[in-house]
C-alpha cells in the first residue's frame, strides 16, 4: 500500500508528496550552486583584477540556487507549498554555513540579512512561477465549496 496516498486527506498533499520535492529541490540547487561556483569561478579568475567580481559573483550564484530550489521542488509536485520549504530549508542552510565559518564575510551584518531574505524570495519567485504553469495549488488549501445561486 502507497503510505503517501492513505496519509493523504482529501483537501491537500501527504506530508511526503511535500517534504521529498522540496529536499530534492534543495539538492538540485546545491549541486546547482556547486556547478556555478566552479563555471563562475574560472570566468572571474580569468580577469584582470579577480577580487573586485567575488562578491558580484557569489550574489549571482545565490540568486541562482534560490530560484533553482523554489523551481525544481514547485515544478515536481505540481503546487507551491514544497517550493516554499525548500525556499525556507535553503535559507537555514545558507544562515548555518555562515554562523560556521565565522561571520558574513565581505557584506556587512545588516546586508547580509537582507541578502538572504532576498534569496528566500527568490525562491518563492520560482516555486510560484513554476506552480501556475500546471495549474497547481497551495498543497494544503481547502477546497471551498461554489455558492448556488437562486
Amino acid at each position: 500500500m502507497n503510505t503517501a496516498k492513505a496519509n493523504r486527506n482529501e483537501e491537500g498533499m501527504s506530508p511526503a508528496e511535500v517534504i521529498i520535492p522540496a529536499a530534492v529541490g534543495v539538492g538540485i540547487a546545491a549541486a546547482a550552486a556547486a556547478v556555478l561556483i566552479f563555471i563562475v569561478g574560472a570566468a572571474v579568475y580569468a580577469t584582470s583584477d579577480p577580487n573586485r567580481f567575488v562578491t558580484p559573483s557569489a550574489l549571482f550564484i545565490l540568486a541562482a540556487s534560490s530560484f533553482v530550489a523554489g523551481f525544481v521542488s514547485s515544478k515536481k509536485s505540481g503546487a507551491f507549498l514544497p517550493g516554499l520549504i525548500a525556499g525556507t530549508a535553503l535559507m537555514l542552510l545558507i544562515f548555518a554555513a555562515s554562523l560556521i565559518s565565522g561571520g558574513h564575510g565581505v557584506i556587512p551584518a545588516p546586508y547580509s540579512y537582507l541578502v538572504r531574505l532576498g534569496g528566500f524570495i527568490l525562491s518563492i519567485l520560482g516555486a510560484f512561477l513554476a506552480s501556475r504553469r500546471g495549474g497547481a495549488k497551495f498543497s494544503s488549501s481547502p477546497k471551498v465549496p461554489k455558492i448556488k445561486k437562486r
